[in-house]
């Protein structure tokens, strides 16, 4: 039977396996740890009423037992379509509108700022900084001031309007 629905995508990553310290000893514990991403609330409590289920569930069958946490460090990261409409009409008037793409593939990123956005409205957006090899890569460097300048720049926009937008500092803080 299915979990989710097949248009809800859901990661879940096997990260670390843990099991004994020799080749021919049977280990008397393992622990496995990992992420689990998702686009919605819904998809993830489906996902953690399964991985629970299956925990309680399959280990008897093996005269074993599982102690399962799941712990939910990050929402989903979901923008506000206003905002983010906002945000990118801003960004192509600083950069150009050929410079900013619109139609942007979600990504199952964990933000802190997706705490912010279940409060109050608002947009995680990526601001371009050349070609890099990505993030949490190894290889990834600290950026040189001439790449940070329209980045910045942008941002410092966005911000600007945003508070003018809304009448006041205070109650864009607040």
């Amino acid at each position: 039977m299915r979990e989710t629905k097949p248009i809800d995508a859901t990661v879940i990553s096997v990260t670390q396996i843990n099991a004994g310290e020799a080749i021919n000893v049977i280990p008397d514990s393992c622990v496995m740890k990992g992420t689990v991403r998702t686009f919605s609330t819904g998809a993830l409590d489906t996902i953690e009423n399964g991985m629970r289920r299956i925990c309680n569930q399959l280990p008897p069958a093996f005269n074993a037992h599982a102690d399962f946490e799941f712990i939910r460090n990050y929402p989903p990261t979901i923008n506000h379509a206003t905002e983010a409409m906002f945000a990118a009409d801003v960004a192509a008037e600083v950069v150009g509108e050929s410079m900013v793409q619109r139609a942007v593939e979600p990504t199952m990123g964990a933000e802190d700022f997706a705490y912010m956005l279940l409060e109050k409205p608002g947009a995680y957006i990526f601001l371009g900084n050349g070609d890099v090899d990505g993030l949490h890569r190894a290889r990834v460097t600290a950026l040189d001031r001439a790449r940070c300048t329209t980045p910045v720049t942008t941002l410092m926009t966005i911000s600007f309007r945003s508070v003018r937008r809304s009448g006041s500092y205070w109650q864009s803080v607040t």
